[in-house]
Parts: C-alpha cells; sequence; structure tokens
C-alpha cells in the first residue's frame, strides 16, 4: 500500500514536468504585467497574471473549438472537451498531415516528370542540329553542279530521300552486222 507520503512523492514527480512548463507559461505573463507597471510580488500583479493566464487558457480552448477540424468535429456530433472530440480531431490533423505528405510527394513527382521532359526535348534539339549539320556537311560535299542536285544528294546522304535511280546509260557497239545499241542500267546490260 502507499502510505501518505509515498502518494505526496508520486503526485510531486508526476506534476513536475507540468508545473514546470506551467511556470515558464507564467513568467511570460509575469513579465507582460511587469512591463504593464505592476509591482511583483503585490496582489494586482498576481491578479494580472492570474488575468492573463486565464485569457489565454479561453483562446486556446476557442481556437482548438474553431480549428477546421473542431468545427468539422462538431458537426460529426462530438462535444468540445470530451476525449470523442480530442479522438476526432487527432484522426482529422492525422489525416491532413498524410494529405499534405501524399500532396508532396505528387508534386516532386511531378518536378521530376518536368525536368525530364525538358531533358527530352533538349536531346530532341541537340539531335535536329547535328542532323542539321550533317546535312550541310552533306549538302558542301555534293559533287552535283546544281544546287537542286546538292541538296537531293545531302537528303539521300541523311536517308531522308530514296536513293537516286540508277542512270540509263546507252552506247552503241559497232560489229560485222552493223551497229549495236546497248543501254546500261545498274549492272545490267541490255543490248539490241
Amino acid at each position: 500500500m502507499h502510505t501518505p507520503i509515498t502518494k505526496l512523492l508520486l503526485l510531486t514527480f508526476c506534476l513536475f514536468p507540468i508545473c514546470n512548463t506551467y511556470a515558464l507559461d507564467i513568467s511570460v505573463y509575469e513579465k507582460s504585467c511587469a512591463d504593464i507597471g505592476f509591482k511583483t510580488g503585490t496582489p494586482t500583479f498576481g491578479e494580472c497574471v492570474l488575468e492573463l493566464d486565464r485569457r489565454a487558457s479561453a483562446q486556446t480552448r476557442n481556437n482548438v473549438k474553431n480549428s477546421d477540424e473542431g468545427l468539422q468535429c462538431e458537426k460529426f456530433g462530438f462535444s468540445s472537451g470530451t476525449q470523442a472530440f480530442a479522438d476526432c480531431r487527432l484522426k482529422l490533423e492525422i489525416n491532413k498531415q498524410e494529405a499534405a505528405q501524399r500532396q508532396a510527394v505528387f508534386a516532386a513527382e511531378q518536378k521530376r516528370y518536368q525536368e525530364q521532359v525538358a531533358a527530352a526535348k533538349k536531346e530532341k534539339e541537340r539531335q535536329q542540329g547535328l542532323a542539321l549539320m550533317r546535312f550541310g556537311a552533306a549538302l558542301a560535299g555534293s559533287t552535283s553542279p546544281t544546287f537542286a542536285g546538292g541538296i537531293a544528294d545531302a537528303n539521300r546522304a541523311m536517308g531522308w530521300a530514296p536513293p537516286e535511280p540508277p542512270k540509263l546509260q546507252s552506247f552503241m557497239i559497232q560489229g560485222p552486222r552493223g551497229t549495236t545499241t546497248c543501254m546500261v542500267i545498274g549492272n545490267m546490260y541490255n543490248c539490241n
């Protein structure tokens, strides 16, 4: 069993963190009351500190009750100040944080996608620039005497145009039976 002294010690140790936090909060009010002009240690100074603490507590309760989560929980039928109300607010807050995390992940993925699209576009432009340089080099290296022929040669070199059909070449052969006309198509000869 616990003796009265043990109970007092347990109560003291259990409440110490709360009291310490409360003392930190009170020091802010004490400074405010001293700044206003109340003399430290007087009853009016104590009343000032208590009044500031009461107002802050009321404001905190109002903020909790009037927060988005608090209003939503009231709409669900929970009464402010109950454990069920606190649980409701906690669950809504957790959902809100999870939604914010999902939104952050989505934003990061969206940014990564946009960077990939920009990199692909830049690579496409680079490839187009290289192709244009190769086209220019092929045009400059063309042996055709005309500009149109040079363009055709450059297009064929780039693989943009079908290969030039073989040119028909004809020649005549003078033989014992007369003149024979031959035509060359590619690697084939046709003589009549």
